[in-house]
């Protein structure tokens, strides 16, 4: 009996249960795995735009000596 006095269903069969953990396990180790590549690309993604950022200036004021006008 539950809290409430209700009957409640007989506990699930070890079979089940053995199932159900497999299962949630098997969405862990997917999950964490693919949150870490996803954090590594955006963490990597944005230092790569940080470092580049400077070359990018430098090259705006260069380019204009470099280029040939038409």
């Amino acid at each position: 009996m539950d809290t409430a006095g209700e009957i409640t269903a007989p506990p699930r069969p070890a079979e089940q249960v053995r199932a159900h953990s497999l299962g949630w396990a098997l969405v862990a180790a997917l999950t964490v795995p693919l949150v870490g590549a996803t954090a590594y690309g955006h963490a990597n993604h944005r230092l790569e735009r940080h470092n580049l950022a400077p070359w990018d200036r430098a090259w705006a004021r260069t380019a204009p000596r470099w280029t040939i006008s038409p």
